[in-house]
């Protein structure tokens, strides 16, 4: 079998690049071992314009809005469901610290930043302290695993899609083709997620290790057209009056399992701050592909032309990465494209010689 491209891994990386790729009309075969509490399934998945408790915007926000709308939006009528929902993100002040910085932000003229004034508007469902709240606007949410999930059908009924774990010690690197039992593609490129660690010819990126937990909750008559945030963030997920909360981030931790430590501390918040009823469904954790300064890795590997990686998007994955993805199928149909922020290149003085015994 042939392909133009190999793509290992199907998180939300492995998708945004073969889907690119299909667009400017190359072939693709993604190799995928299916994993149900990947990070990419269990991100909140959302497109949110502020960054931090300072809530700047977010670097590069007017770099990664444009194309992700359009890469959503494009895909809910490629595979005929819908991906994409506007929403406003509710900011609920703990202390005056948060208040004050959301005015003077305000005062800064910030572009995403609304204050309410409708105070009421949260009061059936929350209590609300004495510093008041305010809003992010306009934000989106993305279905993540209906995505992934019609995206994987979409490559499987176009036989683009092999199920299998994928050894290292059968692949075979050339400068201009790589050779993987009896398929051969021009290159491979790597979205393994947290695997990529364990990459043999990538060990020489600086991934971060970092945790990620959430719960998803039945919450019945909590309006879904918003997200809100107190401390941690409930986010709608998907239909039936559930919502993701969360998110940990652990930077020590001995597993990716979730703790009984970081559940009680949520419940906490949660019982704290919610009027509502509600139920928990699930409890969620995975180790994110996370990088220092949310910055990925995406470029070809400087000693085989053949490999490539597209790898660390972390936490902002799914806002970022369709703009990346874009960049890197650039790079690889014409490779003196250089690739804005992200490009491996960066970090070419740091790489060894190679060599590997996988390579032949």
């Amino acid at each position: 079998m042939e392909a133009d491209y190999l793509i290992l891994g199907q998180g939300i990386a492995g998708t945004l690049l073969s889907y690119a790729l299909i667009q400017a009309g190359k072939s693709v075969l993604v190799i995928d071992q299916p994993q149900h509490n990947s990070s990419s399934r269990i991100a909140s998945a959302v497109i949110n314009p502020i960054s931090g408790k300072q809530l700047r915007q977010s670097n590069n926000f007017e770099l990664f809005k444009p194309a992700a709308l359009q890469v959503y939006q494009s895909l809910e009528q490629l595979l005929g469901v819908p991906l994409l929902t506007p929403s406003q993100l509710w900011l609920m002040h703990n202390n005056a610290a948060e208040r004050d910085i959301f005015a003077e932000q305000m005062e800064l003229g910030h572009p995403y930043l609304k204050a309410d004034d409708e105070a009421t508007t949260l009061m059936p469902y929350f209590n609300l302290s004495s510093f008041g709240s305010g809003q992010v606007s306009p934000c989106w949410v993305i279905q993540g695993n209906t995505l992934l999930d019609h995206w994987r059908d979409y490559l499987a009924q176009n036989n683009a899609l092999l199920e299998t774990h994928f050894d290292w010690d059968k692949l075979v690197l050339a400068d201009d083709y790589v050779q993987y039992g009896d398929i051969k593609a021009h290159k491979l490129i790597c979205c393994e997620g947290v695997k990529g660690r364990e990459n043999p010819y990538f060990s020489s990126l600086p991934y971060n290790r970092n945790k990620g937990e959430a719960l998803i909750l039945k919450i019945p008559g909590l309006p879904q057209d918003a997200m809100y945030h107190f401390g941690l963030r409930l986010v709608p997920w998907g239909n039936d009056d559930l919502f993701w909360f969360g998110s940990s981030h652990e930077w020590t931790f001995a597993d990716d399992q979730p703790s009984q430590s970081w559940y009680t501390q949520a419940i906490e918040v949660l019982d704290a701050t919610l009027k509502l009823p509600y139920t928990v469904v699930e409890h969620l954790a995975a180790e994110r592909p996370s990088v220092a300064g949310q910055i990925p890795f995406a470029g070809i590997h400087p000693h085989y032309p053949a490999l490539a990686i597209f790898n660390g998007l972390g936490t902002r994955g799914y806002s970022s990465g369709p703009f990346f993805a874009q960049q890197l199928a650039q790079q690889l149909l014409h490779p003196q494209h250089s690739i804005p922020i992200a490009d491996i290149r960066r970090f070419y003085k740091r790489w060894p010689e190679a060599s590997t015994s996988s390579a032949t």
